[in-house]
């Protein structure tokens, strides 16, 4: 899928220029055939092109053969950039082990309810019994990974019918996990802070998103990732955490999984710095952009 902006009516659109499929292999001198067969047939000119933005896999950024270099041999002119919400996705992967280990507990939970259409029945047959307030689990794949929040905080908001659950099928050794203390403190953390990236990605979408403005959500984001971790390596509570807090609250807190979250964070702050160095510091032409009417001495 390729999208284009491009300038009409003095104005700045938005849309589709391809979707195609890659029948066989996604290299990039493939999916260059593909893109300069379409502009010869449309009759496209190479040099009106003036900037490529792409996620960072190696057939889109490789530096010998990747898209982007091939697009510069049509246009050397071009400007290659990559993706913010990619990067972003990026920078959202690091986990600790133990934190790790919580969420793949989590999956192979939700894989055992939801693996048969017998399972699914009987569970959500006792969350009714139960007056629950869901009848169902959700799934998480790859492609719809903005779930993955969605789905950690349903586990946990069903945690008493699951584990009632697992106690009817038997299965003792996935019961005891999800039982444990630390686990569902982890589980309310991981949930919670998933949902946070979530809103952050879907922030940096839409039409009218500009790199000024992108900067300044990934700034406020990387800020309140600090005053989070500051409040919680404190013991204080974080009003934006209420599963977390109840699960404190319920639980104890547990100096073990508190140092995880606050390592977390620094993991996470970490790698936003890495992935968007100087963000937040604004440079003279980009606060000018910003207030063009300021005077600078």
């Amino acid at each position: 899928m390729v999208f284009v902006w491009y300038i009409h009516n003095k104005t700045i659109e938005e849309n589709f220029l391809i979707c195609h499929p890659l029948k066989t292999t996604t290299k990039a001198s493939v999916v260059l055939k593909l893109v300069d067969d379409f502009f010869t047939a449309e009759n496209l000119d190479w040099n009106k092109l003036g900037s490529v933005c792409s996620d960072g896999a190696p057939a889109m950024l490789e530096v010998r053969s990747g898209f982007l270099t091939l697009v510069k041999q049509k246009n050397p002119k071009i400007i290659g950039t990559h993706c913010i919400i990619h990067q972003e996705a990026l920078a959202s992967r690091t986990m600790s082990q133990p934190l790790k280990q919580a969420l793949d507990c989590a999956a192979k939970v939700v894989n055992y309810v939801k693996a048969s259409a017998l399972n699914t029945r009987l569970f959500q047959k006792l969350c009714q019994e139960m007056d629950a307030e869901y009848d169902s689990l959700l799934f998480h794949t790859s492609v719809r990974w903005l779930s993955k929040g969605n789905i950690l905080i349903r586990l946990a908001r069903l945690l008493p019918e699951v584990i009632e659950f697992l106690k009817i099928q038997h299965k003792q050794g996935l019961k005891t996990d999800i039982a444990d203390v630390m686990f569902q403190n982890r589980l309310a953390f991981l949930g919670e802070i998933f949902s946070h990236l979530n809103e952050l990605n879907r922030n940096l979408q839409g039409v009218a998103a500009s790199i000024l403005g992108l900067r300044d959500k990934i700034a406020a984001f990387i800020a309140q990732l600090i005053l989070w971790k500051t409040k919680i390596q404190s013991g204080q509570r974080v009003a934006v955490f209420p599963m977390m807090n109840k699960m404190n609250e319920t639980n104890g807190i547990n100096s073990i999984v508190q140092s995880e979250v606050v390592d977390y964070f620094n993991s996470l702050i970490e790698e936003f710095h890495r992935y968007f160095p100087g963000v937040e510091h604004d440079t003279p032409m980009l606060a000018l952009n910003k207030e063009p009417f300021q005077r600078f001495c």
